[in-house]
């Protein structure tokens, strides 16, 4: 990454010469200006950045309300904003400058800046050279397609060096973001390690219930089976039996699982980065599938024990 504090200095034509290179997978400029303004009554000031088409992009996956900015319509600009517990704006809130009108029309839950006490407000970057008369970077970010590339890296620094005449600070984020990348694999691998543990007591909890209370029931298994019933019966018996433990158990653990998942993630999610809570169904789907084939094996081998018990050493059982 290049920057230059702030300071919009950076020629776009720097872009296509990055771009150009052969080890160089995208290379993305941001230009940035504060500006004072006038939103929700008050006044204060907003931190203008640019975005181009690739950023945009990428901003989607972080769009956690409204829609990304499109052209200007009835003389104002669309913009977005980035969610901070000290940033008010919300969808549809209009941003009064000097001169110009901005409406946010979406709104992110994260962006790569530092917050600051002033509003963050993204826009394009035609939009940004129409309010500021500006068009050259304070940002160029760029992206290797082969992180390892240390001639490569050492190349881009002597351009950018010997082209702005060493007035540009070059940061190399590469170790930063690959011990990022660690920690955040290695997170997620105890996570659902544990998880594993978790669905896995679970499966043999379901399976020893099951077993114990058809073992405790074997003589009037056996009285059942000397009366005539069949063994297809007495399987539906035993499955319902199972499956009347695991349709309760799905009901209850399911509402009140609900209710705790989506406390804590507006306590620690929504209130910190803005995300809004929505229905888990896939883990709930997972949860389904799990129970219900340990139901499937609890009922497998009591039943298969009985069947393979002759019906007099059944009923003499306990």
């Amino acid at each position: 990454m290049a920057e230059t504090s702030g300071q919009n200095v950076l020629d776009p034509v720097l872009v296509e010469q990055l771009e150009a290179l052969p080890e160089v997978k995208h290379a993305f400029g941001r230009m940035y200006c504060p500006l004072p303004a006038e939103y929700q009554g008050k006044q204060g000031s907003i931190d203008l950045i640019s975005y181009d088409t690739i950023q945009f992009g990428w901003a989607k996956k972080d769009l956690i309300g409204g829609t990304l900015p499109q052209e200007p319509e009835d003389g104002t600009y669309p913009v977005l904003t980035v969610f901070d517990k000290s940033n008010s704006l919300t969808v549809g809130d209009t941003i009064q400058l000097e001169d110009a009108k901005l409406t946010v029309v979406g709104v992110l839950n994260d962006s790569p800046f530092s917050s600051t006490d002033s509003p963050i407000v993204i826009c394009t970057e035609e939009t940004f050279h129409q309010l500021t008369g500006q068009n050259r970077y304070a940002v160029i970010d760029i992206q290797l397609k082969d992180t390892t590339a240390d001639a490569a890296i050492a190349q881009i620094h002597t351009l950018l060096s010997d082209t702005l005449n060493k007035q540009v600070v070059f940061s190399n984020r590469i170790e930063g973001n690959r011990m990022i990348q660690s920690t955040y694999w290695a997170f997620h691998l105890v996570v659902y390690a544990f998880l594993i543990v978790i669905a896995g007591i679970t499966i043999l909890n379901i399976i020893n219930s099951i077993s114990m209370s058809v073992s405790a029931r074997m003589k009037q298994y056996g009285i059942l089976r000397a009366i005539g019933m069949d063994d297809a019966q007495l399987k539906r018996m035993i499955s319902a039996e199972a499956g009347t433990y695991a349709v309760s158990g799905l009901v209850v653990g399911i509402a009140l699982g609900l209710v705790l998942n989506r406390k804590l993630y507006i306590l620690l999610i929504t209130h910190y980065f803005g995300a809004a809570w929505q229905m888990p169904w896939g883990c709930l789907a997972v949860i389904v599938i799990v129970v219900l084939a340990a139901v499937v094996l609890a009922v497998y081998n009591p039943v298969r024990r009985i069947l393979m018990q002759p019906i007099t050493a059944t009923i003499s059982e306990l």
